[in-house]
């Protein structure tokens, strides 16, 4: 951010709560000495904005962060170095043993055909780096794995103040061949079953060691509560023993099928060779609903732009469109594909209750009603107006 203040001596105000803390990050450029590389946790109103503004003053730090040993801590949720991986504690008591990668060999073709699961059996990668920081918004913990002699998976834990989530992003440097990597997610509850993501909905499943696919979220039920993992980027994974196993990348050789059978000394291309990023966000509570949310801040990122304080008529934050109750969620707003120029509104109910809804949209409101689990699209003109329901086709 460019600013025209003393960027050792600026605090960053929010218009609805006042000074929030943040992190500044190092600097990169040096073509301009004064701006600020900032880090911290927005609130930004449903399909809205807000204007955050940069003022002179000490800047605030967020209370409620600790070190502690072997890890750092906010309110609620503690995050340790234990067990070659990273264990995650909830209200004093451990949910997560031990999360790390796990390598398993992988021989079969590159679209895995005739298998529906992978071996128990893999290896270990050795750490070979860890960091913890607690600063001004936010604490973390960094822990760098190698294996063999050329891959490395480094995995940053973060947590906030004040909120029951914990953020983790994933960076693989890899160039194995014939492996799979999978991150281990030990349980250290009872699992009852694991409730998946399908388009528009989810599914309940029981213990299996077959590889299962998912979209964005699975929701854990154990007997102590459910425990929610969001991502990005990843679409499958096992379960046995209370472990969730996420796979994260296989690399068998480009266009390999079976029955081709590969030779020894054979030389090949492999695949999901180099740096990989995947970011998941864990809370150990919530249910269907929260879960929708966190994949939705994963998935649709907030775009932001810097601008010098100028005149306008709209105020510091606003929200453009926003659907109530929590259990309905926007999936689309898009022009019809007629070329009419309508707008397309489609709605799914997340949690299988029936539920009137209101939607908010312009200074207006449209209201409807939505079955457990129904998928509803609306249609209307540039004014809001002649509202009807319509079909997946728009017609």
């Amino acid at each position: 951010i460019p600013i025209t203040i003393d960027p050792n001596n600026a605090r960053i105000i929010d218009p609805e709560k006042g000074e929030i803390p943040y992190t500044r990050l190092p600097i990169k450029s040096k073509t301009y000495s004064r701006r600020l590389h900032v880090e911290f946790l927005a609130e930004i109103p449903p399909l809205g904005y807000k204007v955050y503004k940069i003022v002179n003053g000490e800047r605030k730090k967020a209370e409620g962060l600790s070190y502690i040993d072997n890890g750092v801590a906010n309110n609620g949720i503690k995050i340790k170095i234990e067990d070659n991986g990273l264990s995650i504690y909830y209200d004093s008591q451990l949910i997560i043993k031990g999360m790390r990668p796990y390598i398993i060999e992988d021989l079969s073709d590159t679209w895995s055909h005739g298998i529906d699961r992978y071996s128990d059996k893999g290896e270990e990668a050795t750490i070979v780096e860890t960091k913890t920081e607690v600063n001004e918004s936010s604490a973390k913990i960094l822990v760098k794995w190698k294996y063999k002699n050329s891959s490395y998976i480094t995995v940053t834990t973060k947590i906030y103040p004040y909120v029951n989530f914990i953020y983790l992003d994933v960076i693989v440097d890899w160039h194995e061949k014939l492996k799979l990597l999978k991150l281990l997610v030990p349980i250290n509850r009872n699992v009852l079953k694991i409730r998946a993501e399908i388009p528009y909905g989810w599914i309940d499943r029981s213990e299996t060691e077959i590889e299962r696919p998912f979209q964005r979220w699975l929701n854990i039920i154990t007997d102590k509560g459910n425990l929610i993992i969001a991502n990005d980027s990843v679409y499958a994974y096992d379960f046995r023993n209370n472990m969730i196993r996420l796979t994260l990348l296989r690399s068998p050789p480009f266009a390999y099928h079976i029955p081709y059978k590969l030779q020894p000394d054979e030389e090949f291309s492999a695949t999901d060779q180099g740096e990989h990023r995947f970011r998941f966000i864990i809370s150990p509570e919530g249910d269907e609903v929260l879960a929708t949310e966190l994949a939705s801040v994963l998935n649709s990122p907030i775009i932001y732009t810097t601008s010098f304080k100028k005149e306008g008529e709209l105020p510091s934050y606003h929200s453009f469109l926003s659907v109530s109750p929590t259990n309905v969620s926007l999936e689309v707003m898009k022009i019809s594909e007629d070329k009419k120029g309508d707008i397309i509104l489609r709605l799914y109910e997340v949690s299988g209750r029936e539920s009137d809804v209101k939607i908010q949209i312009n200074g207006k409101e449209i209201s409807t009603n939505i079955k457990p689990f129904e998928i509803k699209t609306l249609r209307m003109d540039r004014e809001f107006k002649n509202i009807r329901e319509v079909s997946l086709l728009e017609n």
